[in-house]
């Protein structure tokens, strides 16, 4: 039994959303070799290699 464990939750929660307000996460539709992700047959369906993503701050451009 952890007393803090729900307000470790609760901050937790909010750093991420301060975090995402920052940030523009794209799925990336195409992973390395070509071809899409595989999926791992399990209790519950899973990619092979997680989610491929690209992580960018928002407004920011490559060509500025």
């Amino acid at each position: 039994m952890c007393l803090g464990k729900e307000m470790a939750y609760v901050q937790m929660k909010s750093i991420v959303a301060n975090v995402l307000e920052e940030l523009v996460v794209d799925v990336v539709k195409e992973v390395a070799g070509g071809g899409s992700p595989e999926h791992v047959f399990s209790i519950s369906l899973r990619m092979k290699g997680g989610l491929p993503v690209k992580i960018r701050r928002k407004g920011y451009s490559p060509n500025n």
